[in-house]
């Protein structure tokens, strides 16, 4: 099944790789001009309720870049030519039953045009919110977002 140039998995497939391996993912640091950062509520697991990135898997034979452009468009409706790649982290969250989500992640850098533009979301998530550095700090986020926003080079998860 193709869904666009890329080759989908089929979903009983994926669940199984994603049990005996790591994921190549891509998450989303996205600005805009008044340096507002934009979260999204997940409305599945892993991190299921929490504040998080835009951002997903990167498919078979699409580069990192390609994957966190088509995330942007796919999960928020936005785009931008201002794409910076910034690291790369190995995530691991639990998951119900006592089983782990393992990610290879590559956080990007985008900053887009606007103040708060409006997006519309996917069906894998429940809201957004646009807020200051400061103001996402008062809410309880996950280390991985705490250390990304923090720019501390050395942060590592788990």
């Amino acid at each position: 099944m193709k869904s666009s140039k890329y080759t989908k998995i089929a979903e009983k497939t994926y669940l199984h790789i994603k049990s005996v391996m790591p994921i190549c993912c891509v998450d989303l640091l996205i600005r805009d001009e008044q340096e507002n950062i934009l979260m999204l509520l997940r409305g599945n697991e892993p991190a299921k309720n929490q504040w998080w990135f835009p951002g997903g898997r990167v498919f078979f034979e699409e580069k990192r870049h390609e994957a966190a452009t088509r995330k942007l468009k796919e999960e928020c409706n936005l785009s931008t030519p201002c794409i910076f790649e910034l690291k790369t982290y190995d995530v691991i969250l639990p998951l119900p039953e006592n089983n782990l989500s393992h990610a290879i992640t590559t956080v990007f850098s985008i900053k887009v045009k606007g103040v708060k533009p409006q997006i519309n979301l996917d069906h894998l998530h429940e809201n957004h919110a646009w807020k200051k550095d400061e103001e996402w700090a008062a809410h309880a986020l996950h280390p991985f977002i705490l250390g990304v926003l923090s720019g501390d080079e050395s942060y590592s998860y788990p």
